[in-house]
């Protein structure tokens, strides 16, 4: 018996027969009687209401009463979630002109479109300082605020002089995170930096709060602060060499 009217019952693994009790209560009935059965039964039932809430209570053999409830939540309905937070932390040091910052470019291209409308998104740019896209904080992902990434992607280069890395990550992380909204933080650079250790430290200490996802840059890569970014925000490393 169903909480709402059953639309149909089928099965793909034996031949059956359906006598209609009610609306919401059927009975199944095997064909070829006799026929060991090799496979287990199932049913496939559509229900006119299949995200109706439901309960069933029924007496045990000791004569306690025994209840089942059934929740079956209806995504589709969900208007306006926003799936996560993700900042793009971008190198863009005198040391990233040339291939590299092209291959950040293509990279960058293929990261817009694929996030999910909804999520909230922000690109900073670092070198000997550092810049957002949006100021005021991560916007919402939607065609406005994609054609302004674009642009900037578009036009990106190398001219932020040397790379202080530490610097931004601690704008950013120390930012405390939006509650119910996990952040997820990509960095896409080569490396070239003297305080490795300081830096993931620091990412260490915000794990909690943050993801960390690296893009090792060009053949001459830092491999100890990509892989180490990476394992200390609980992350993952991929690595994108010159072509």
């Amino acid at each position: 018996e169903m909480s709402s009217p059953i639309k149909s019952i089928t099965s793909e693994d034996h031949k059956i027969t359906i006598e209609q009790q009610s609306e919401t209560l059927s009975k199944v009935v095997l064909l070829n009687e006799g026929l060991p059965l090799s496979r287990n039964l199932s049913l496939n039932i559509a229900l006119v209401s299949p995200h109706l809430a439901a309960v069933k209570v029924q007496n045990s053999t000791d004569g306690q009463k025994v209840a089942m409830v059934s929740l079956f939540p209806d995504q589709t309905s969900v208007d306006n979630v926003v799936y996560t937070e993700m900042i793009f932390l971008i190198d863009r040091s005198g040391s990233m002109s040339g291939t590299k910052i092209n291959n950040v470019r293509n990279t960058m291209e293929l990261f817009l479109r694929s996030i999910p409308e909804g999520t909230l998104f922000n690109i900073v740019g670092f070198g000997s300082n550092f810049e957002f896209l949006f100021p005021n904080g991560s916007v919402e992902y939607n065609d406005d605020t994609l054609n302004k990434a674009n642009q900037a992607i578009a036009k990106l280069q190398a001219d932020l002089g040397g790379t202080e890395r530490l610097q931004p990550l601690q704008a950013i992380l120390r930012n405390p995170s939006k509650p119910g909204i996990p952040r997820q933080l990509f960095v896409l650079t080569d490396g070239q930096v003297s305080n490795t250790s300081a830096c993931i430290s620091f990412v260490k200490e915000n794990a909690q709060t943050t993801r960390v996802f690296t893009f090792g840059i060009g053949n001459d890569v830092d491999s100890e602060l990509v892989k180490g970014l990476a394992k200390a925000g609980e992350g993952a490393v991929e690595l994108i060499r010159d072509n």
